[in-house]
């Protein structure tokens, strides 16, 4: 054959080739001429690619969740420091009317002289409502109420809550069912306490707290200035058992009450690092009642501190004192509010001599804060 025969048949076989198509031939072009059709390929997945995949989910997680907690305390610390700003904006609101802050447990609601007596169990809260927004609250009270420390006359108020007077990091805590001095308790909580000065005695405290039982103090009794005396701070509540401690918000009852009065902080301290027993479970169950089991705070130990709180006596409304720290949720310290109306986060490892300098009011140390 020449070679311009098979190139003419090599022609006519490429255009017989190009018009058998598919449609024209599918037996050519079945599973078993080709192989399998792609549409019933399947993708496998090892086991080892879903490990690495929950792995980063799990890293991922671990991240962000943190920081996503951080980012919620922060609020609620911000929340938490700005209802002490609006409580200080209460006391300066009072100061302006009375010309003095008011004492940290009366009964006279009308007085405005640190001269008049008293034997009831009214806080500085009560006498604060109608600055911080309650008015109606404050007129409900009857001041005149011969309870101790809260007769029938104000159970009506007695539970009423006051959103402003609770930490946000610490609302999971409620004392639902349970009774106080045959009270019941409910949601008249309280998170924010009077600072009673750094001495464990309560009555050697009178000359040293910014706030003090039957006395009222002016602006001109802080010779340490306003700005570097704590006013008001934190305190979480107690957890309600009686099977278990919660050091946020509970205290021994170390009851040593009848030997010699301890006047030494320090000593206060060492009471308390080994005090055991009883103790009290329902600490700041009210705004209310002006004590040390619910609305005030002593600058003995330091904020947050390891040791325990403890009363010197073997009840849960002392007459004596003992040790109350300053406690919160918030990481790290407490929020305070200085008596100028200014806030500040404390860290809880300042050194104590500092501490308990914030604490007084007069005691004419030279201090700095940070």
């Amino acid at each position: 054959m020449g070679k311009a025969q098979a190139c003419h048949q090599s022609q006519i076989l490429g255009s017989q080739l190009s018009r058998w198509s598919y449609s024209e031939n599918p037996a050519f072009f079945s599973d078993r001429a080709v192989g399998p059709k792609l549409s019933s390929m399947r993708v496998a997945v090892t086991l080892i690619e879903v490990l690495v995949v929950v792995a980063i989910i799990g890293i991922l997680l671990a991240i962000t969740l943190p920081a996503v907690q951080y980012a919620r305390e922060a609020a609620r610390r911000a929340q938490c420091s700005s209802n002490l700003r609006q409580i200080g904006v209460a006391l300066h609101s009072y100061h302006d009317i009375y010309k003095m802050f008011p004492s940290a447990l009366y009964a006279d609601s009308t007085s405005s002289t640190g001269t008049m007596r008293s034997t009831k169990h009214f806080s500085q809260f009560a006498h604060l409502l109608p600055q911080l927004g309650y008015s109606d609250l404050f007129n409900a009270v009857n001041f005149e109420d011969n309870g101790a420390p809260v007769g029938i006359q104000n159970l009506r108020v007695w539970n009423n809550h006051i959103s402003l007077l609770r930490c946000p990091s610490d609302l999971s805590r409620n004392f639902s069912g349970a009774t106080w001095d045959g009270l019941p308790i409910s949601t008249g909580l309280n998170n924010y306490r009077a600072n009673m000065g750094p001495s464990p005695w309560l009555w050697q405290s009178q000359d040293q707290g910014a706030f003090a039982l039957h006395r009222w103090f002016s602006s001109r009794d802080f010779s340490d200035g306003l700005s570097s005396t704590a006013g008001i701070s934190e305190k979480g509540l107690g957890d309600g058992e009686a099977g278990s401690f919660r050091a946020t918000g509970d205290f021994w009852l170390a009851q040593v009450a009848g030997q010699p009065r301890i006047l030494d902080p320090d000593r206060m301290i060492d009471v308390c690092r080994t005090a055991s027993g009883s103790h009290f479970s329902y600490g700041g169950h009210s705004w209310l009642v002006g004590s040390f089991d619910s609305t005030w705070y002593n600058h003995v130990g330091g904020p947050n501190s390891v040791i325990p709180d403890c009363s010197m006596d073997h009840y849960a409304i002392t007459n004596h004192g003992g040790s109350y720290a300053a406690r919160s949720q918030h990481s790290g310290g407490v929020n305070v509010l200085m008596m100028d109306g200014s806030t500040r986060h404390v860290g809880e490892h300042i050194a104590l001599d500092i501490w308990r300098a914030v604490g007084s009011r007069s005691g004419g140390e030279t201090i700095e804060m940070y």
